[in-house]
């Protein structure tokens, strides 16, 4: 990434914004128009990183506020990338393409950013630059309204910039289980300034959303709603919250505002997190409650979740994964 970054606590939040104007833009896709559902959730998680930036440096001595950041960063650490997120801005309609930057992202929700050549697949707003075996097989399966089970990610975002070769670093915490952060892949990255970063929504996951065909998703129904079904579960007995896999708060942190804050931690001016490689992706609550790792993706996600549940919704989220109503001071 571009953006300078300091190590501590206090100056991670205090970034100087010397950062590159990042954008993003939602392209439409047939023949349901979903991108303007996309559009909605990009403007919400970008509020929500300001909001979680905002909290946490107003209010992190609240006792609730302490906790949920515990549970999600452990001991002395700090939102890194929130504020790298909260900084994008919807790209000035300057017709159908993108200005070429790695600062920003295309978002698409339909295939119509992959030209076939030969049979494989080559991405176009980022040259037409020709995608690997793994990446096509992902798209395919993406676009796919019932994809063959294993290959269900709600969507994918792709940095322009190319790693060649690992730090020695690497293989031993590859070769001793992935303890703690994956180690630093800068001095192997090489960077392409002038081509954007892409993003795929996937059908599978839109069309769950949009008719209700995926439990957990929440169609059609407010943030409110969720919350109300979630702890009503709870309740009755329906989740197992204190072991996992589930947390009523997993109910939330897949929605699609949420997603695409995931999605924007993942491009190259949003901090280029990634998706931790045990812990089953480093998905939901009570993986990235082991994890601890500031720089999966998920952990962003869900961190600037709870302090939106805090700020603007009168619920904090306990180590369970639990949202519990904040109660008045007496």
């Amino acid at each position: 990434m571009l953006c300078t970054m300091k190590s501590s606590f206090v100056a991670i939040l205090s970034l100087v914004d010397i950062c590159t104007a990042a954008e993003w833009k939602v392209f439409p896709c047939a023949p349901k128009n979903y991108h303007i559902q996309i559009r909605d959730a990009v403007i919400q998680a970008v509020h929500m990183a300001k909001n979680a930036v905002d909290v946490i440096e107003n209010h992190a001595g609240n006792n609730e506020v302490k906790s949920m950041l515990l549970s999600i960063l452990g001991e002395d650490r700090g939102p890194k990338l929130l504020r790298n997120v909260g900084g994008y801005t919807e790209a000035r309609e300057t017709g159908s393409l993108l200005d070429p930057s790695n600062q920003n992202v295309a978002i698409f929700c339909d295939n119509s950013n992959y030209d076939t050549d030969g049979g494989t697949l080559r991405d176009r707003i980022m040259g037409k630059r020709r995608v690997g075996t793994k990446r096509q097989t992902n798209a395919e399966a993406c676009y796919n309204p019932t994809p063959l089970e294993g290959r269900r990610s709600m969507a994918m975002t792709h940095t322009p910039d190319a790693v060649v070769g690992r730090k020695p670093e690497f293989d031993l915490w590859k070769a001793s289980g992935y303890p703690g952060p994956r180690p630093d892949e800068a001095p192997y990255t090489t960077p392409y300034p002038h081509l954007p970063n892409s993003m795929d929504v996937c059908t599978w996951y839109l069309e769950a959303l949009m008719t209700g065909s995926e439990s957990g998703l929440g169609s059609g129904k407010s943030d409110d709603q969720i919350l109300e079904m979630a702890n009503k579960a709870f309740v009755e007995g329906k989740l197992d919250d204190t072991t996992g896999p589930t947390a009523t708060i997993d109910l939330l942190s897949q929605r699609l505002a949420p997603t695409m804050l995931r999605e924007l931690s993942h491009t190259t001016a949003g901090g280029t997190t990634y998706d931790h490689e045990r812990e089953q992706g480093g998905y939901k609550w009570f993986a990235v409650k082991r994890l601890q790792d500031p720089n999966n993706a998920d952990s962003i996600n869900i961190l600037a979740l709870c302090m939106y549940l805090w700020s603007e919704k009168g619920y904090w989220v306990d180590m369970y994964g639990r949202m519990q109503k904040i109660q008045p001071l007496p």
